[in-house]
């Protein structure tokens, strides 16, 4: 577990947070809620225990009250009816709670992974190359606004994704393209890779 300063966020009450792995302050508006962006390695168990640990961590400690997941279908609260692809097992860990939404398009999903399959119907395109891989970042960032926003963006979130994901989201928030996708300028993002993440 690493000790981060989490001062300049503004959170009533809060200096400090313990979490096992990476932060990084992506952008800090002072006061605003929290979206916590978390990288998750699907094919790593303990990359995704670690998640669970420092989602508990956010829930007991900063005010997390929605969790939005890669793993189920866009708008929908997950269960096993929703899911899409990827690991469940963090929302699996959560769903009890009643907080947990998938962010996934299963349309620009399932097409993906049709043009990277067998027979390989498009010869040297990878998932990550594909031009849909790059919409699906934008479309888990509008889902999670959409139902936050419902919400009256109450608490704090966690949007946890694939490492390339959050790499689209985060290149979104530097470039100023989100505020402009999500409509909201006045929010926090902080990230977290776990110390479990492969090299």
């Amino acid at each position: 577990m690493t000790e981060y300063d989490l001062s300049d966020c503004g959170i009533d009450g809060l200096e400090t947070i313990e979490v096992e792995g990476a932060l990084t302050k992506v952008r800090i508006v002072v006061g605003a809620p929290i979206v916590f962006l978390f990288d998750e390695h699907h094919t790593t168990p303990q990359c995704i225990t670690e998640n669970i640990q420092n989602a508990q961590t956010l829930i007991d400690d900063v005010g997390v009250t929605r969790l939005y997941v890669e793993s189920h279908l866009a708008g929908q609260a997950a269960d096993q009816l929703t899911l899409v692809g990827g690991a469940p097992q963090f929302a699996d860990h959560f769903i009890a709670l009643g907080n947990v939404e998938g962010v996934e398009n299963r349309e620009l999903f399932d097409q993906q992974h049709l043009d990277v399959g067998a027979p390989l119907l498009w010869p040297g395109i990878t998932l990550r190359s594909h031009p849909y891989d790059r919409v699906r970042s934008h479309c888990f960032i509008a889902s999670l606004f959409r139902n936050w926003r419902a919400a009256k963006m109450a608490g704090n979130v966690v949007l946890n994704a694939g490492r390339h994901h959050i790499d689209d989201i985060c290149e979104m928030i530097q470039w100023g393209k989100i505020d402009v996708l999500t409509g909201v300028a006045a929010v926090t993002y902080i990230r977290i890779r776990p110390t479990s993440y492969p090299p």
